[in-house]
């Protein structure tokens, strides 16, 4: 066996005909979990995640049978042992996955993680007139004028971002011509849509004072609603002393703070800021004095470059857990420079797809909320988790009154 193989995986099965059994089949899990198919010289020729580990071998012993050629089948033939490690979860099963298959495929991982391309949005403090504006490959360390924002589900939904921010603050929207002779013949300048810092209209000052209040919106420190409610007196008193072009501006302002509101921005805001939460279902487990298994959960932090782990946590834990995760985690993996883009391009596959396994959150800011806060919301998810922990408080008060 490949030492390697063997310890990345939990086990691993002979792809021999004779040797099955109904024993032998019984003998392999029927969790969700990934499977690495190696032929007889132990080189990897296939990565799998499967929801059933057994019912997938099953399947790929039977096509050894098969007298009809298919392209699945010849790969069976080939093979002749298949590793599987249990993965209890779709975020679990995706990261052991991808860690494998950088292991197992140097040379050709590209080809078998296919991740949705992470698209940012960068506001530079030294520029000579700072704005939002798209960024493919920025940089994630050692940037400290620069603001990184995400994430975002599509290259679309960021364009709109720098429109609406760039737009709703006046900031600059044709940073190509910005401070040159060509200035003039800007368009949104000609158009009175912008600040016209550039034209001498207002001073830096002013202008940066502009950003300053884009950066906390930005920040998250003011949801679309604050900023829509502030707005809102000024176009009405604009519209009473019949400026109603002016007045107008303002409602286009408020029409795109709105878009704002939509799901492809209910996680976006600093990236170095990022901080999500997700829990989702682990392994049941033998609990001794009580019948049955217990089931065990797996917690995450995530935040831009760095994933902090809690695993096979027992419901009546999950508090404790909580505020262990933020201190001091089982595991935590900690993405190198190369490695960020692919780790946030994984996160954002997860929290924009439609029909999302487990529970996902954005982290509460304030520390004192932080916990009553997730568990109010992990019970919503995991009902059972609040009757754990109502039978743990319960005994705790029968113990305490003896």
């Amino acid at each position: 066996m490949n030492p390697s193989h063997e310890e990345l995986f939990d086990s691993s099965v002979a792809l021999e005909q004779q040797y099955w059994t109904s024993d032998a089949l019984a003998d392999i899990p029927t969790s969700k979990g990934v499977l690495l198919f190696v032929d007889n010289r132990h080189q990897p020729i296939q990565l799998l995640i499967s929801a059933n580990i057994r019912r997938l071998i099953a399947n790929r012993i039977e096509q050894l049978s098969e007298d009809q050629p298919s392209k699945r089948s010849n790969i069976v033939k080939v093979a002749s042992r298949i590793y599987y490690k249990q993965t209890w979860n779709d975020f679990q099963s995706r990261l052991f996955y991808n860690l494998t298959a950088r292991q197992c495929f140097p040379d050709t991982y590209d080809e078998w993680v296919d991740l949705p391309k992470p698209h940012f949005v960068i506001l530079d403090k030294t520029a000579k007139c700072p704005s939002f504006r798209l960024s493919e490959k920025p940089k994630f360390y050692g940037a400290k004028n620069i603001c990184l924002y995400g994430l975002f589900p599509s290259r679309k939904a960021a364009d709109h971002y720098c429109h609406v921010l760039n737009t709703v603050h006046g900031l600059c929207r044709n940073p190509s011509i910005v401070c040159t002779q060509k200035a003039n013949t800007c368009t949104y300048f000609q158009m009175d849509q912008c600040s016209g810092y550039c034209m001498g209209n207002i001073s830096r000052q002013t202008y940066l004072n502009h950003v300053g209040k884009a950066i906390h919106f930005s920040a998250g420190s003011l949801k679309p609603s604050d900023y829509i409610n502030n707005l809102k007196p000024e176009m009405r008193h604009l519209g009473r002393i019949q400026e109603y072009e002016k007045a107008q501006r303002i409602k286009e302002k408020i029409e795109l703070l709105k878009s704002l509101d939509a799901p492809a921005y209910h996680w976006t805001g600093l990236l170095h800021g990022m901080d999500i939460f997700h829990m989702d279902r682990s392994i049941k487990v033998n609990v001794e004095g009580k019948r049955g298994k217990q089931q065990t959960y797996n917690l995450y932090r995530i935040t831009w470059n760095c994933i902090d782990q809690m695993n096979n946590v027992p419901a009546s834990n999950i508090k404790d857990a909580l505020e262990k995760i933020i201190s001091d985690p089982d595991e935590k993996t900690t993405f190198k420079k190369n490695k960020v883009a692919e780790h946030l391009a994984v996160i954002s596959r997860f929290i924009y797809r439609k029909n999302n396994n487990g529970f996902w959150v954005r982290r509460p800011h304030t520390i004192s909320m932080q916990t009553a806060d997730l568990m109010n919301r992990i019970h919503e998810k995991f009902p059972e988790v609040l009757t754990c922990a109502e039978k743990k408080d319960a005994e705790k008060n029968s113990a305490s009154s003896m």
